[in-house]
């Protein structure tokens, strides 16, 4: 399994979104699943599963690195249709030239890329691009946290599903350092964050790209999964209010790179855990004032100290074990103590006027019961990603990444004119949104100061 963010996350998995449309009007994409008041304890040491369960959760950490890299099956044709593997990955295609390509579509990330007819064995048994296209006489090179990817920059038309772009700048990548990659089933990525992602910040981003060339109404997209992770639905220009219940909240964004939100806190039930403003919610200090919302990631990224924390008031609440596997970096329990587990909260700011917003998971919704593989332990989808501040070595962890876990219960839109993210509760769904308190103007300027201090950091060291 592969990371991107270098230097962040150690090891973790990832889904992506892809986004066909059609004409000037709206388009939906249809995702299907291919297969299948108590004290907050101080520390959490992270245990190691033992007596019955030994044996079936070293089998579970192993079969986890071994099969993610290579568990997506790309679809047989350039249609609307997107497919789920297991709640991990959602591909689906991209035209670029004649060519279909089964891509990883990424809110984390801004480039596409796909491999150039150069690419040697790291890209064995991958589709590469033979079609015509404008070198650039550019290179990029991608640093993942897993490994590099490099190659040129290419000027090619792209089409996703009947929305074309004439000369789109993209990557063929010529070497994939990605691990899996050559007997994996998806064959690129395409970003969908903010062009100030990319190594060239004048390459474009695709959304934004269509919507300039009015291939789309509105310089948004919003994506739906489903609760139960069997699907989903991607719109373009519009957002579809027969999938969320409730009222959509705006959160105007921390700084357009990717999707950040500024980030307040974490609650255990009723219980504050961490936090950046103990006024709002009264907790142990927080390590990160950022979160990323992140369809590029399956599962729920933080500093160390704060799933720790998390994941010891989670056993404390529900009287539940917790097992912790290291070689996958993964939390877990029985799957027969699921329903036992609390609600977690996570608390989330408005960057502009400091309204904040209580995003509501129940127990279940925070396991990834997909990846059990009928060993009787489901894992946690909550994941250590590093300590605040640590060296290059140790891995760091300056920002939350909320994956498809957040995301298959609300609703989320993104608006690239207005610089925001809506996000409601999916429908159905047992996720909930209640509006908090505002912050203090100072408290605002405090968050934004500290907000753009994790930027400035982060930029070093995450492509």
């Amino acid at each position: 399994m592969f990371s991107k963010y270098s230097g962040l996350i150690p090891i973790s998995f990832f889904i992506f979104l892809v986004i066909p449309f059609e004409g000037v009007s709206s388009v939906k994409i249809q995702l299907s699943k291919h297969r299948g008041s108590k004290s907050v304890p101080t520390s959490l040491k992270r245990p190691v599963v033992s007596d019955n369960t030994t044996s079936a959760f070293a089998d579970f950490g192993k079969d986890l690195m071994s099969e993610i890299p290579h568990v997506v099956k790309a679809a047989t044709n350039n249609s609307d249709q997107m497919t789920s593997v297991d709640a991990i990955y959602y591909i689906g295609p991209v035209t670029i030239g004649a060519e279909t390509f089964q891509v990883i579509y990424d809110t984390g990330s801004s480039l596409l890329w796909v491999p150039s007819t150069e690419c040697g064995s790291s890209c064995d048994n991958r589709q590469s691009y033979s079609g015509e296209f404008t070198d650039l006489n550019s290179q990029f090179s991608l640093t993942y946290g897993s490994g590099p990817v490099s190659g040129d920059y290419v000027k090619a038309p792209v089409t996703l599903a009947d929305s074309s772009l004439s000369s789109f700048k993209m990557g063929l990548a010529t070497s994939v350092g990605l691990p899996g990659f050559s007997y994996g089933e998806y064959d690129g990525l395409l970003g969908l964050a903010w062009p100030s992602l990319n190594q060239d910040p004048n390459t474009p981003v695709i959304v934004p790209a269509l919507y300039s060339e009015g291939s789309i109404p509105a310089n948004m997209f919003a994506i739906y999964l489903t609760p139960d992770g069997s699907g989903g639905e991607l719109s373009l220009g519009e957002i579809d209010d027969t999938r969320y219940a409730g009222n959509m909240t705006w959160l105007s964004l921390a700084q357009e790179q990717w999707w950040t939100v500024d980030f307040i806190g974490v609650k255990v039930g009723d219980v504050g855990v961490v936090s950046t403003n103990e006024k709002i919610l009264e907790a142990p200090s927080s390590t990160a004032s950022l979160a990323i919302l992140d369809s590029g990631t399956s599962l729920i990224v933080g500093p160390n100290d704060s799933i720790d924390l998390i994941v010891a008031q989670i056993a404390a609440a529900s009287n539940v074990r917790i097992g912790y596997d290291s070689s996958s970096q993964i939390y877990a329990v029985s799957c027969s103590d699921v329903d036992k587990l609390p609600s977690l909260t996570f608390v989330l700011a408005d960057a502009r006027n400091g309204k904040t917003y209580h995003y509501t998971l129940t127990g279940p919704a925070y396991v990834v019961s997909s990846l059990s593989n009928n060993s009787g332990v489901c894992p946690l989808a909550l994941q250590p990603g590093g300590s605040s501040g640590a060296s290059s070595g140790g891995g760091s962890m300056d920002l939350w990444i909320l994956g498809d876990p957040f995301l298959r219960t609300f609703y989320s839109v993104y608006d690239y004119e207005n610089s925001r993210v809506g996000l409601a509760a999916a429908y159905p769904s047992a996720g909930s949104v209640v509006p908090g308190s505002a912050m203090s103007k100072s408290s605002i300027r405090c968050v934004i100061g500290l907000s753009l201090l994790s930027v400035v950091v982060a930029a070093f060291m995450v492509i």
